[in-house]
């Protein structure tokens, strides 16, 4: 367990697999699932914290949604305390919500405690089908007393591929400053959809490089991963094992990811256990030696369709990427299109870097 865990950069724990929201791109399986107890949680962070030795390492709560069990947030936040003090180390905690359930104080807490926060805001539109707005608009006014620590994630349905720069510009009006924005995947992109995003992406590349000219400081996670891209030197697949996931049955997954798949399908992909100390090696190793352009875990041959359309130095092996959500299989159709995508959208973005 010490050389599994001694240096992965995010540790990923879905606090629950409930949620309020039926977001239509969302891959984690809503299936009624065992939910973490603090006696598994304590297990855990107390382990990360001893065999862990990365400079910037973090610890990610995602669900569902993490604040229906705000409960165990409060309780992990104050043995993360203790930890940071018993073994002298930095590390950080992070979390996504939708934002429908924050309060005052809850976020008040969230600031105080979970420095990488981030909450989902797609659009504003009342006739957005694809998520709830109607919810999280009513917290808007909250959302701004805090904008300055907020992170905000905005995920791009093909449908809304035409129009998702007003929302981006609204938010930059309203005064967020860290602002990310990304396609939804598991879904086929038809050429227009993916034109009309990179259009509307270029508009936001654009709007950022005006304000920062204007001195404002604006963040754009997708620039500082394209970024990283570039300045790699070796160029080879890298290991998929920066992230790993754990469930509450303290089974542990190559990233956030697999852990979400539906109970039966994600059995397969169990590379260790932290409650036994059980680490399944034939496994990682398969993970370790996968190529998206070979025939590997997900079964398929993707070499005619991906070959010269991905890039080698990608922070992940985006095996997700050919995940079908409507139909929950892996598709060697979906891969490639995700891939052809990807490889437009950085060489958008290198050319404002």
């Amino acid at each position: 367990m010490k050389e599994l865990l001694e240096n992965i950069q995010r540790l990923v724990i879905p606090l629950t697999f409930r949620c309020n929201f039926k977001c239509q791109y969302c891959n984690v399986s809503k299936k009624a699932q065992k939910e973490f107890d603090v006696k598994t949680l304590d297990k855990i962070l107390e382990l990360f914290f001893k065999y862990n030795h990365c400079k910037d390492r973090s610890i990610h709560f995602f669900g569902g949604e993490p604040l229906l069990r705000y409960d165990l947030l409060v309780k992990i936040a104050k043995k993360v305390k203790q930890l940071r003090k018993k073994y002298k180390k930095k590390i950080y905690l992070g979390l996504t919500t939708n934002g429908s359930l924050l309060t005052e104080e809850k976020l008040r807490f969230l600031v105080e405690n979970f420095p990488f926060f981030c909450v989902s805001i797609d659009s504003f539109a009342k006739d957005y089908k694809f998520r709830k707005t109607e919810a999280l608009n009513k917290k808007l006014p909250l959302l701004l007393k805090y904008k300055d620590f907020i992170n905000i994630k905005m995920t791009i349905m093909p449908e809304y591929a035409d129009s998702f720069f007003y929302c981006y510009k609204q938010l930059v009006s309203l005064g967020f400053r860290n602002i990310n924005v990304q396609p939804a995947m598991g879904f086929y992109w038809e050429k227009n959809k993916v034109d009309q995003y990179l259009n509307n992406l270029s508009k936001v590349l654009k709007l950022i490089k005006y304000l920062k000219a204007k001195g404002a400081k604006i963040s754009f996670k997708l620039i500082d991963d394209v970024r990283r891209v570039m300045e790699k030197k070796n160029k080879s697949c890298s290991i998929i094992m920066d992230e790993l996931s754990i469930d509450p049955d303290g089974d542990i997954y190559p990233c956030e990811f697999f852990v979400g798949l539906p109970p039966a399908l994600k059995k397969k992909y169990i590379i260790a256990n932290i409650l036994s100390g059980k680490v399944n090696k034939v496994l990682i190793k398969k993970l370790l030696d996968f190529k998206m352009c070979e025939k590997g875990i997900i079964n398929v041959a993707v070499n005619k369709f991906v070959c010269g359309q991905c890039d080698e130095d990608r922070s992940c092996h985006k095996i997700c990427y050919g995940f079908d959500l409507s139909s929950g299989k892996f598709s060697a159709e979906l891969f490639a299109n995700a891939a052809f995508m990807e490889k437009q959208i950085i060489n958008l973005v290198k050319k404002y870097i």
